[in-house]
């Protein structure tokens, strides 16, 4: 438990790794940092949705949804 403190440590069963220990530390940090992923995706998902409502009906595809979205970001 010391040793995962200070870095990840790797457990194995029947010598295949199994489980990996990481500090409370790094973990409330790698959560925060899926919150904060989470969350900027979502973003860009209203974002481009946002542009296929402003266009109406017309179907935008992935491409011209980022070209428009970088366009309004400018």
């Amino acid at each position: 438990m010391e040793a995962a403190q200070r870095h990840p440590v790797s457990i194995t069963r029947n010598g295949r790794p199994s489980v990996v220990m990481i500090s409370a530390e790094s973990y409330a940090g790698r959560q925060r940092m899926t919150r904060e992923d989470l969350r900027q995706t979502m973003q860009r998902a209203g974002d481009l949705l946002e542009l296929v409502v402003h266009e109406g009906i017309r179907i935008l595809t992935p491409a011209q949804c980022r070209q428009r979205l970088l366009q309004s970001e400018a």
